[in-house]
């Protein structure tokens, strides 16, 4: 037959089994690229954000 199951309690330890994936390192100038074009597109947003919020408090004063 095959192996029997030990009985354990009620506080037994989960054992967890993890495989790792062999992966290529991850391309610096591609990130840069990415991390750079996140930012500048952020910052544009944020731009266009404020100049609304101008637009907006110069509208209620008048």
């Amino acid at each position: 037959m095959g192996k029997q199951a030990k009985r354990r309690g009620k506080q037994t330890e989960k054992r967890l089994r993890v495989r790792s994936i062999l992966q290529d390192p991850p391309n610096v100038d591609r990130l840069t690229k990415t991390l750079l074009d996140m930012a500048m597109r952020q910052a544009a947003q944020e731009q266009e954000a404020q100049a609304d919020r101008d637009t907006l408090v110069e509208a209620s004063h008048e």
